[in-house]
This record gives C-alpha cells, structure tokens and sequence, in this order.
C-alpha cells in the first residue's frame, strides 16, 4: 500500500544512532609518563527523518547527544626550549543540533 505523496508508510520515517571513539594515545614514541596520554572520548550521534512527500526530506540530527568535552591534542617538537608547552589542544565541538530539508530532483 502506498501512502499520500508516493511513500510507502514504512519509509517514512527513518531513524539513525551511531557513535564515534578512540582510545588514549601517547604523545611522544618514547610513551613519556610526564608528558602523558590524551585522546581517550567516545561520543553519541542521532537523526530522525521524515519523508512527508516522495521528493522531501525532513531530518533533525543532534552529533555529541551528551555533549562530551574532549579535545585533539598533539606533541608539537618546534617549541622546545621555549617558553610555550609542546602539547598543542584542539578541543573537539559540543553538543551540535541541525535541523535539515533535501529535496529530490
């Protein structure tokens, strides 16, 4: 059976959740204690999308659900010796939601 717009019902609606991690990681080979491990995050993602029509889609995606602080981080040789620390941080995005419509030609 087929819905109003050319849906079948069932796809209608769609549902994604998936999540992304890594584990700690040494910033030097020599595994320097003082200098230590990062890295270690796991975070949640999801989406529903809905299909009003057969040419539309409605999608509401969130990306970091429980809003994780993390952070990359990196050894960086060329300051040593200055007065700036050789562990360079990128922290990572927040908690993300986007609201979205595709339409097919």
């Amino acid at each position: 059976m087929v819905g109003r717009g050319g849906c079948h019902p069932g796809a209608r609606w769609r549902l994604s959740l998936w999540g992304n991690g890594q584990s700690s990681y040494w910033l030097t080979t020599a595994n320097d204690p003082a200098v230590g491990k990062f890295g270690q995050y796991a975070v949640f993602n999801a989406e529903v999308a809905f299909r009003p029509l057969d040419k539309l889609e409605l999608a509401l995606t969130g990306k970091n659900l429980f809003d994780r602080r993390y952070e990359y981080v990196w050894y960086d040789t060329s300051v040593l010796g200055s007065s700036a620390s050789p562990t360079q941080h990128s922290p990572a995005e927040g908690l993300g939601v986007t609201a979205s419509a595709r339409v097919r030609f």
